[in-house]
């Protein structure tokens, strides 16, 4: 029961963060891109940035390493999974919201991401096909 319990809690936290950052892209983004090329590039390398920024600072609070959310789902991670780099995230970690906290599977393949890597990656997607 514990574990069904955790996996909606996961849930909700992983949909609110990508609604927020859906929210901030139609509001913010979108609009700015129709207007000016560079400010677009700009926005989209300052996203980026901020989830380089996000995943330095939980990294340096976690002594360096990155907290990662024990995922008991369909693509179980164990901590004998997680390499020199990550820790199991615990209630002795800091700045357990920006760890890897978001489920992802693409196929076979799946693991777990943060909101760093989401802005890192949403950023640089961003620039990529600047009007």
């Amino acid at each position: 029961m514990q574990v069904l319990e955790n996996q909606a809690e996961m849930l909700f936290e992983t949909r609110f963060i990508l609604g927020i950052i859906g929210l901030i892209f139609v509001l913010i983004i979108l609009p700015v891109a129709m207007k000016d090329r560079q400010t677009f590039l700009s926005i989209s390398y300052t996203i980026a940035l901020v989830g380089g920024l996000s995943n330095a600072a939980v990294v340096f609070a976690n002594g360096f390493k990155m907290p990662v959310r024990l995922y008991a789902g369909s693509n179980p991670i164990y901590p004998e999974d997680l390499d020199r780099a990550h820790i199991p995230m615990s209630d002795k970690t800091h700045l357990n919201i920006l760890g890897d906290v978001i489920p992802w599977r693409f196929g076979e393949h799946g693991g777990m991401c943060s909101i760093g890597d989401i802005l890192i990656y949403g950023g640089i997607g961003l620039a990529i096909p600047a009007p």
